[in-house]
């Protein structure tokens, strides 16, 4: 059998770590990178995702705020106080 033999062994061996080196500079130098930069990618988008999730959440609040402006039946003390309450907590939300 060729593979065993034993006058082939030393250029088998450089072979193999010639492969090995080129499948490595490959990996570090091409893939790693542009892995990275996907990832990187996924990550902000996801974040974007998260912050419209939240906008959307905080839209009641919006809608808390109009109707306050508009219509002055509903500023009863108790409603004051959960409007607020509500207010503080999103405003902390982007200290």
């Amino acid at each position: 059998m060729p593979q065993l033999a034993i006058e082939t062994f030393v250029s088998q061996y450089f072979w193999l770590v010639v492969t090995l080196f080129a499948l490595y500079f490959i990996m570090v130098t091409k893939l790693l990178p542009a892995i990275s930069e996907s990832l990187k990618a996924r990550a902000s988008l996801d974040t974007k995702a998260k912050i419209q999730k939240s906008i959307i959440k905080d839209s009641s609040l919006i809608k808390d705020i109009t109707s306050l402006q508009f219509t002055p039946s509903l500023t009863s003390t108790s409603y004051n106080s959960a409007f607020v309450k509500n207010f503080l907590s999103w405003s902390n939300k982007f200290n």
